[in-house]
């Protein structure tokens, strides 16, 4: 057998030759009970050429449509599997760090302290945070958090959300794209300098990992560099 070939094109030619002999049979059979000699004489000449062009093509293109299947080795009937999520010290650990800062550290969180404390051990496996700064002293933090399940992840992503009450003016989350996911920027403010300054966290699942992306900036787009940098 030729490699790559699929057995469903073997069967096709054997299926699409016995038609052939079928439609030549019929067609004998047919003017046999008509009382018609099956020859070329007792028919008009330009009709039975026709006939056989027909068959001809009808024949031909079933080997050419057998054969090109038999030669395909683009494909060999296996499913490949997408590939796996990493650690969760892959996913904080970039390989492409935005101009200016860079990772001072890398630290272990537990269970029940991701996410302002909303996780538990039922459904954390793992969680890690990448801290990274630049020279103006400003802290990106990236915590990817290991779940039991997409679902347990997608209940952790809901159950931070609702922590947050709903702003007097405004939206308190708006969703964005991030490496082929949904995600959810949320915003909440803060008293520096005896101002009032937003703060943004990006949060969203990649199948069973919750990654966070926030810092002390009020910058939403710094954010987002870190967030599609992570590749999850």
């Amino acid at each position: 057998m030729i490699e790559g070939t699929n057995p469903f094109y073997f069967s096709f030619l054997f299926f699409g030759l016995c038609f052939i002999l079928f439609l030549i049979c019929s067609l004998r059979i047919t003017f046999k009970y008509l009382n018609l000699n099956y020859n070329p004489s007792t028919l008009e000449k330009g009709s039975f050429m026709k006939m056989r062009i027909v068959a001809l093509l009808l024949a031909i293109t079933m080997i050419m449509l057998a054969v090109s299947g038999c030669t395909d080795t683009g494909s060999t009937g296996e499913e490949i599997d997408n590939p796996e999520i990493g650690s969760v010290s892959d996913a904080v650990s970039l390989d492409e760090v935005p101009a200016g800062f860079e990772m001072i550290g890398e630290r272990q969180l537990d269970s029940g302290s991701v996410l302002d404390g909303v996780g538990s051990e039922d459904t954390v496996v793992e969680a890690t945070q990448g801290i990274y700064k630049n020279g103006d002293s400003v802290e990106v933090q990236i915590s990817a958090i290991e779940c039991t399940d997409t679902e347990a992840a997608q209940t952790l992503v809901n159950d931070y959300k609702n922590e947050f009450n709903p702003m007097a003016q405004g939206e308190r989350f708006t969703e964005h794209s991030i490496n082929d996911h949904f995600a959810t920027r949320i915003i909440w403010h803060v008293t520096e300098g005896g101002e009032d300054v937003p703060r943004y966290a990006y949060v969203w699942n990649n199948d069973s990992m919750v990654i966070q992306v926030r810092g002390t900036t009020s910058d939403p787009n710094l954010l987002l560099t870190f967030a599609e940098a992570t590749g999850y």
